[in-house]
């Protein structure tokens, strides 16, 4: 279940480290400097997981041309994770988050469902989406909150 934690919108992304499924260490702060669109999932049920990597590797290329690089972030281990990347072999970064520590510090208790974080070139978080048990739904709304923000303020 998503909650209000700590972290809101307007608030500097978590300097929580967490691995990539290849091992290396990396904190969102890490990327400041890049558009970022954050993926949570939980660590089960899996199929979660198995849901939005075909959507986020088919949507891939719209968030490039947003200038906005997708990230996915699940409470599995990084062995796992690591497995997941040979079967599906997604166009984007996956993190590993066991303890669930950068979940609880964007707001996610680790439940059942897939909420999103936009981050902006300036490492500042936007207001999360979240979807219960609708991966494509968090997916198309991510890319519809780029396409607003992009546009210029009248």
């Amino acid at each position: 279940m998503i909650s209000r934690g700590k972290t809101r919108a307007g608030a500097p992304a978590p300097a929580v480290k967490v691995k990539t499924d290849e091992g290396t260490p990396l904190s969102l702060r890490d990327l400041r400097g890049r558009k970022i669109a954050v993926f949570l999932t939980a660590r089960f049920p899996e199929e979660y997981l198995v849901a939005i990597l075909p959507l986020l590797s088919e949507r891939a290329f719209a968030f490039h041309e947003m200038d906005c690089s997708p990230l996915l972030l699940t409470g599995i281990d990084v062995f796992a994770l690591g497995r997941m990347r040979e079967a599906h072999d997604p166009p984007f970064v996956m993190l590993s988050d066991p303890s669930l520590l950068l979940h609880a510090a964007l707001g996610s208790a680790g439940g059942e469902e897939v909420a999103a974080w936009l981050i902006g070139e300036d490492g500042v978080l936007s207001t999360p989406l979240q979807g219960p048990r609708d991966p494509s739904a968090v997916v198309e709304g991510a890319l519809d909150l780029l396409a607003a923000l992009g546009k210029p303020q009248k």
